[in-house]
C-alpha cells in the first residue's frame, strides 16, 4: 500500500512538473523573447531615422501588416468606409510619421508590445480627423501648385517670347520640363500674359480656392 501511495505520488508530481514546464515554454518571459519595442529599439536608427539591422525590412513590414489589420477591422465594423480606410493607408500614416513616432514612444516605454501601436493610431482614424486631414492635403496640393506654375510660365516667356500667352495646355506639352496636375486639382489661368498674368487653383478634396498674380503672390481667393 505504502509503494503504491508512493508511485502514484510521484506519476502526479511528474504530471504537475510536466505541465509546468510546458505553460513555462509558451509564456513570454525577457529572457527568452524580447518585446516588440526592444525589437524597435535594437533596429530602428534615430539619426538617420530608418529601421536599420540585418532585416530592415522586418519590422517595417510587420507593422505595416498589423495597421493594415486594424484598419480593415474599422471597415467591417463600419467605423470606417473604404474610401477613409484607403486614404489613410495612402496618405495619414506617412504624414504622421508612424515609424518614428513607435520608435519614439518605445524609447519611453522599452516594455510595450505591439499594442502601442493602437494608442497612436487610434486619433488618426477617426473620420472626423481623416476628412480635416483631406481637406488639408487638398488645400495644399491647390497652394503648392500657384508658384510651380508661376515659374513654369516665366521660363516658357524667356525661351519664346513674353507676348506669349501662357496655357496650362502649352505648360503640359512642354518638351523640356512639362508641369503634370492632379486629376483632382481644377486650375484655370485667367490671364495668361507675362504682365497681367493671374491663376486659381482648388482642389476636390480641399475646400479653399487660391490665387496667384504676375507678381508671384499666392493668397486665398473668396469670391464676393
Amino acid at each position: 500500500m505504502i509503494a503504491f501511495m508512493s508511485s502514484s505520488s510521484q506519476n502526479l508530481t511528474q504530471k504537475v512538473f510536466s505541465s509546468f514546464f510546458l505553460l513555462f515554454l509558451y509564456l513570454p518571459t525577457t529572457g527568452w523573447a524580447a518585446t516588440f519595442c526592444g525589437e524597435v529599439l535594437d533596429s530602428y536608427d534615430f539619426e538617420a531615422g530608418v529601421f536599420a539591422g540585418p532585416d530592415p525590412d522586418h519590422l517595417p513590414t510587420r507593422i505595416n501588416a498589423y495597421v493594415d489589420r486594424r484598419v480593415q477591422h474599422e471597415v467591417l465594423k463600419g467605423e470606417l468606409t473604404p474610401d477613409e480606410a484607403r486614404f489613410f493607408m495612402q496618405t495619414a500614416i506617412g504624414e504622421m510619421h508612424l515609424f518614428q513616432s513607435i520608435a519614439e514612444n518605445c524609447k519611453r516605454e522599452p516594455e510595450s508590445g505591439i499594442r502601442l501601436i493602437d494608442r497612436l493610431i487610434e486619433p488618426h482614424m477617426k473620420p472626423a480627423h481623416l476628412h480635416e486631414e483631406k481637406t488639408e492635403r487638398g488645400n495644399r496640393a491647390a497652394e503648392n501648385f500657384l508658384p510651380v506654375l508661376f515659374k513654369t510660365c516665366q521660363e516658357f516667356w524667356m525661351e519664346t517670347d513674353s507676348l506669349n500667352l501662357c496655357s496650362l495646355e502649352v505648360m503640359q506639352r512642354h518638351p523640356d520640363h512639362p508641369i503634370a496636375k492632379d486629376e483632382a486639382l481644377q486650375v484655370d489661368i485667367i490671364n495668361g500674359t507675362m504682365t497681367g498674368f493671374e491663376a486659381q487653383a482648388r482642389h476636390g478634396d480641399g475646400d479653399t480656392t487660391y490665387r496667384i498674380t504676375a507678381e508671384g503672390t499666392v493668397t486665398e481667393f473668396h469670391e464676393e
